[in-house]
């Protein structure tokens, strides 16, 4: 019965070293914890000394960075108990493509912890068309991503795309559901431009067809299909103008894989 006893009270003074080692360990990283965002909150050891905006926002320094730390904010909650202040907000931020700004491709922050300092880079949209829908009308960029609005243009120097369905864009979405679609747009207009064939319009029909087309500055219009480029469009194209001469067609159909119809 003794050993009973001995056995019972050994065991638990086990117990109670062990609640109290793990009540000690928790209550010294408690406050390590503690002692760990108190720095990193409340000193001014991670303090920013200073931000420097991208060249060629100067003008729009102070918009340009709220914005961008309003965005860092969003996109976490962590940082957002940082505060932009704190260079490990910086440090830390990591923007996805729909966290940027719509004129903004990439961003690039560089922070150095020693120095405070925080500066920041970017790479702009550079306008590559006019898409315009259901009256109205944007710049769109090379990835076919709206990044501005813009006013309706006519003639052969900028490319203008008109959208017949009753589709709503806005800034930062594509001008197609799919970017297969918008790479076969693009594409297809890049190839007949550089046959010299002067582009006056291109519009998307019907999305439930899947169809699209060119008009040229003779009037010739050429129909495609959304999911392909024509293989081989710019010697098909220069043969049927040395064969048929294209200013006596009123269209060229490429809508059906390895078949061209033409009238």
């Amino acid at each position: 019965m003794s050993d009973y006893r001995y056995q019972k009270n050994l065991v638990k003074k086990k117990r109670l070293g062990l609640i109290f080692y793990l009540s000690l360990f928790l209550l010294l990283g408690g406050g390590a914890f503690v002692g760990f965002s108190h720095l990193i909150l409340n000193t001014k050891f991670f303090k920013v000394s200073s931000i420097k905006a991208p060249e060629g926002i100067t003008v729009l320094d102070d918009v340009f960075i709220s914005d961008l730390e309003r965005r860092i904010i969003g996109s976490s909650k962590a940082l957002a108990m940082l505060g932009p202040d704190n260079v490990l907000f910086w440090k830390l931020a990591n923007l996805s493509e729909s966290d940027l700004a719509p004129g903004v491709s990439n961003i690039k922050i560089d922070s150095d912890i020693l120095s405070k300092k925080v500066n920041i880079s970017v790479e702009k949209r550079d306008l590559f068309g006019i898409w315009c829908s259901l009256g109205k009308c944007f710049g769109f960029d090379k990835d076919g991503v709206i990044f501005s609005e813009a006013p309706d243009v006519a003639g052969f120097l900028i490319l203008k795309i008109k959208d017949e369905n009753t589709r709503v864009v806005s800034l930062g979405s594509l001008v197609l559901p799919k970017r297969e679609w918008i790479a076969n747009v693009l594409d297809t207009v890049k190839i007949l431009s550089e046959n010299d064939t002067a582009v006056s319009s291109v519009k998307i029909r019907n999305l439930s067809l899947e169809e699209w087309e060119i008009e040229i500055s003779n009037g010739l219009r050429f129909y495609f299909s959304l999911n392909f480029i024509p293989e081989n469009l710019k010697d098909i194209v220069q043969k049927l103008d040395k064969k048929l001469s294209l200013e006596k067609l009123s269209y060229i159909d490429f809508r059906v894989p390895s078949r061209i119809y033409y009238r």
